[in-house]
């Protein structure tokens, strides 16, 4: 026997193999087949298939979408339109990604037992493109080897003639970074790394193994 429930319209609930009623009817009236899901509505005559309710997540979907204003960057479809997604848009400091670039490297074995630069790098090009996003920016090296004597680690200018920023160790380090220097970092120069001996140690000290990079702070807004 079907199960049936009663409202402002009946429904009745039965296996598909279950003879459907036919008196006693009103127009609207379902009926659901437990056993495959499929729902059949009274249309004054005959029973006819009718595609299941919607779930609840339809109606919040459609809400959504009648809610949304076209100028807020959004389509009928809820997905973002084209180019509507500007800079100046985005909240301050939202996206931000720390980007370390590679200097090179500073052998070992490096005399510091007089003063001096006795290592320069190659130059690497300070491009507008990599200054475009830039919130903020920072020299850091490491070091493996001093035996005797304080060396500076300078991230140099060389178009302008200038030491952009210089780490002074005395001793070896793990890391040594420098304060925020993207107000000295010049779009179109060429910087490299020089390794400056400025006070010399005892005889045949040595120093080296350290591998500096340019920090960038990268902010999409």
């Amino acid at each position: 026997m079907p199960v049936v429930e009663f409202g402002i319209r009946k429904k009745f609930r039965g296996l598909s193999t279950e003879t459907k009623p036919t008196v006693g009817l009103t127009v609207g009236d379902e009926w659901v087949n437990t056993d495959t899901g499929e729902t059949f509505v009274w249309d004054g005559s005959t029973w006819k298939p009718s595609a299941p309710e919607p779930p609840l997540f339809s109606y919040a979907s459609f809400y959504v979408d009648d809610c949304l204003i076209a100028d807020e960057g959004i389509d009928a479809s809820t997905k973002l339109k084209d180019g509507s997604v500007a800079k100046s848009k985005i909240a301050e400091n939202a996206i931000r990604l720390e980007i370390p670039v590679p200097l090179g490297y500073i052998p070992t074995g490096l005399a510091t037992d007089s003063t001096g630069v006795k290592f320069e790098s190659k130059r690497h090009l300070i491009s507008s493109d990599l200054l475009a996003c830039a919130k903020a920016a920072y020299f850091e090296t490491d070091l493996q080897q001093l035996t005797g004597g304080t060396v500076d680690i300078e991230l140099y200018d060389y178009t302008a003639g200038a030491v952009i920023a210089s780490l002074s160790l005395s001793a070896t380090t793990k890391r040594s970074r420098s304060d925020n220097i993207l107000a000295s970092l010049v779009s179109g120069d060429e910087v490299g790394v020089r390794f400056n001996v400025t006070t010399a140690g005892a005889s045949g000290s040595l120093g080296g193994g350290a591998s500096p990079v340019l920090i960038i702070v990268i902010g999409v807004s």
